[in-house]
Order: C-alpha cells, then structure tokens, then sequence
C-alpha cells in the first residue's frame, strides 16, 4: 500500500475528512477541485511531492462549470498514475451534495462515474455524506448532519484493497451515535478549534481561559509560591495558561515558540516522527527560562510525547524548576468517536505514580474530574467527555 495520497476534492466534506484521516499514518496533501482545470499542474505537484498514489474524490465533477472537461482531466491524471505505476483510487459519492437526483446534472455525473471506475483498480462507493442519505446539508447543522468522518475512516482502514467496494458501517460503530458524540465532543473544544471560534455560542478562548483559572486550585499554595512564571506549549496550550497565570496571581511568559507551518503534533500517528516533528517546531528562549521555575501549561496528556519534548528542551535551557499544569482530567480512554487517532495512551504503560520520573519533573497537576465536569456541563449538559472521564457522561 502507498504511504503517500494526492487527494483531488480535498476541499469537499469528504475529501477533507479523507485527507485528514490519511495524514495520521500517511503523507497526504489535499488539492482543490479548481486546480483540476489545469491537469499538468496537479501531475507535477505528484512528482514534485513525490506521492506513491492518487485518490479523486467524485464531486469534483458537479462542482466545475463543465463537467466533461473535468472528466477529460481526471482520464489525464489517471493515464499519468498508469504510465507512472502509481495507485489511483476513485472515490464515488452516489448522492453528491448540491446536486438534485431528478436532475439531468445527476444523470449525466452517474455516467461520467461509471466511465472514470473503469479506468481504475480500486473505486469506493459512499451512499451519502450526511447524515439523512440526501445530497443537501441541512441549514444550520453543518457540524451535526454528516457521518463523512465514519466513511474516511473505512476507506483508510481499507485502502489496500481492490475493486468496487461499497463504504459500509461493518466496523461496529453506530453512525448516528458517532455524529451525536463529534458535533458534542471535548476533545474539538480543548484541542482542535481555533481560540477565536465558537463553541455553543461560547467564544473558544474565554472558555479556555476559565479552564485556566480553575486550574489554579489544583496547585499547592507551596508550589504556586515558588513559581517564576507560567509558560503555555503553543499555541493550543496558550489561553489555559493565561487563565492559570491570573488565577495564581503569577507572571505569564511565552518562553516557547512555535515556528513553522499549521500541522498539529498530535495528528502524527508515528511517536518517534511526532518528536522528531516537535524538536524542529518549538524554539525555546533561553533567556527567559534559565534559572525560573516554570509552570508549563499544556491541554492534556494523551501519548505524551510533547511534553516529554517540551521538558528535555527547558532542561537543557537551565530551567531550576518544571511543573506540569494540565486543564483536564487524566485521560482514561480511546475516543471510539473518529475524533482521535489511534495510538497507545501514555497511561497505559505508565503508572501515575511514575510520571514524575518520566517526564523528569518536580510535580504534576490535573484538574479535577468534579471541576472539569462542571465545566462543561456549564457549556452543555450532553457533551461528550468519555476520553477523560470513562463514560461517566450525564445524560
């Protein structure tokens, strides 16, 4: 199987969804659909990124001004992976968004579909997107009518093999409990959205500065008096550690930097290619670390390896002193929601007792489990929060 995908419609739900799901374990790189108009280009940016396999999302051909020119191109692309022996997966969405089933549209994209699977070894039929089985996204319910997350994920776990291969739910995940947990899940709200978001028409960063402030009472008066500074990981763990700093009445010091792009650490499936990836985006200022005692503020504990990173750096800088300040819970369990890739949890190898020593610090804080649980039931009542707190969700 390639280890590298070129996904054309990657600025489709589905596409998107793929590319994301794809980028935990391969190198994938996402290309509009725009960018079909130009065939040569897309050919060269394979070559340029040296990608082993394309895969062509079908809604390409809906979404241009002339769909038989971008069946034209899509033939171009894939005589290229032939020619080059490179994989060429297409990936058919039968109900696609926008487009009216009675339509002449749809009946003319049924054809162009059929035409383009036989050029390739490797087609996947999705029924639909959302949620409903229809081809239009319900005003209003963008993050709650679609289960694209739940097809992705078969089509990664799937993607060696060859032929027609409908996109079913055989892996024992309900798709209508998968949506109900994503459109509600802690994990977007403490990690994947951006401070300035909404989140149930709350903004992002206020929420994770509150989270922050309450976090201060988890801290020894012993420990706080002995703190130089509070110093986030970026740029997630920024607003928790600006609400911490306020609530311990303490400096707030932005001693690390992120350089680089927009990759996020925690998609990197492969740990020792997450620390790799950690050690050249994080640039520590000495200056401002040399002989502090820090509190270092991170979002959570998952597999850890930021933090072990993010450690070793404060140690060679001459940190007197690290504490680990973390906003939630311990994390108990796997997300079987979609929103978290797969991969060993640091407390399953590790003893709570021992994470002093692994990480190589004078204490670690949580916050406690009745206080985050207030948090977000104060955000709303049905949020999902198995991976911190076991399944004890109210319902």
């Amino acid at each position: 199987m390639q280890s590298s995908w070129l996904i054309i419609g990657g600025n489709f739900l589905l596409g998107s969804r793929i590319l994301k799901i794809l980028k935990r374990k391969h190198k994938a790189i996402g290309v509009p659909h725009e960018e079909m108009d130009e065939p040569e280009r897309v050919v060269g940016l394979a070559l340029f990124n040296k990608m082993g396999g394309v895969l062509i999302e079908s809604e390409c051909l809906t979404a241009g001004n002339d769909m038989d020119s971008m069946r034209d191109n899509m033939e171009k692309v894939i005589g290229f992976c032939r020619e080059s022996q490179r994989e060429c997966i297409f990936v058919q969405v039968q109900y696609p968004a926008g487009c009216d089933p009675e339509s002449d549209l749809y009946h003319r994209y049924c054809t162009a579909c059929e035409n383009i699977a036989q050029m390739v070894e490797t087609v996947f039929v999705v029924h639909s997107v959302y949620e409903d089985g229809s081809s239009e996204i319900q005003a209003g319910k963008a993050g709650e009518t679609h289960c694209a997350d739940v097809a992705a994920l078969y089509i990664e776990q799937n993607i060696g093999r060859h032929g027609i291969i409908p996109v079913c739910n055989d892996s024992g995940v309900d798709e209508q409990e998968v949506i109900k947990r994503q459109s509600r899940c802690v994990f977007q709200l403490i990690y994947e959205l951006k401070a300035q978001d909404f989140f149930y028409e709350k903004r992002v960063a206020e929420i994770r500065f509150q989270m922050g402030e309450r976090l201060a009472k988890a801290v020894p008066h012993q420990v706080a008096a002995q703190l130089d500074c509070v110093c986030p990981v970026p740029k997630t763990g920024m607003y928790y550690a600006m609400g911490l700093a306020h609530g311990l009445k303490c400096s707030y010091v932005q001693a690390l930097l992120k350089t680089g792009g927009e990759e996020r650490s925690f998609q990197i499936a492969n740990t020792d290619k997450r620390k790799q990836f950690l050690w050249t985006k994080l640039q520590p200022i000495k200056e401002l670390i040399q002989g502090k005692t820090l509190a270092v503020v991170d979002e959570a504990i998952f597999t850890g390896a930021t933090l072990k990173v993010v450690v070793e750096m404060l140690r060679e800088c001459g940190a007197k002193g690290v504490y680990l300040c973390i906003p939630t819970p311990k994390c108990r369990s796997h997300c079987n929601y979609l929103m978290q890739p797969p991969r060993p949890m640091l407390l399953e190898y590790i003893r709570e007792t021992m994470l002093e020593g692994y990480f190589n610090v004078d204490g670690i804080f949580f916050q406690d489990d009745d206080v985050f649980r207030q948090c977000i039931m104060e955000i709303d009542g049905q949020m999902c929060s198995e991976c911190f707190l076991g399944g004890d969700r109210d319902e």
